[in-house]
């Protein structure tokens, strides 16, 4: 299984099954929640810890809160100021990208001009080029 390069089109294969294309819908998170500082937190060591599972519902849960971005924004400041962390950027950036709303391109644009030579300004440049799709 793999994604074409449009990001938006997934190829599966199997010896008992012909090669299969499905284009995905990409469609970002629409309910709104308001999530605590301490929920925050929680979901911030979520994204960063080794649990892939309890990493992709702080993914959701962040996405669903957009009034959680100016909050998320200075953990960013905090954290990657003198180091880069491949994963946490690509969970940051993906529970952005799936958020969708104005704080979170806004905070994607940010990220990408701020940090464009490490992970996380690549990581967000690529959420927004799917953004722009």
């Amino acid at each position: 299984m793999s994604f074409a390069p449009d990001g938006k089109t997934l190829v599966t294969h199997d010896m008992m099954i012909p090669v299969e294309k499905r284009k995905l819908q990409f469609s970002p998170v629409r309910a709104e929640r308001e999530l605590s500082d301490d929920a925050i937190q929680k979901y911030w060591n979520d994204l960063s810890g080794d649990d892939a599972a309890l990493a992709f519902q702080a993914i959701a849960a962040l996405a669903s809160a957009p009034r959680a971005v100016p909050r998320i924004e200075k953990k960013i400041a905090s954290m990657f100021q003198k180091e880069d962390h491949r994963l946490l950027s690509q969970r940051l950036t993906m529970a952005l990208e799936y958020s969708g709303g104005p704080e979170a391109r806004t905070l994607l644009k940010k990220l990408a001009e701020q940090y464009a030579r490490r992970p996380l300004g690549e990581e967000a440049r690529a959420s927004l080029s799917r953004l722009e799709r």
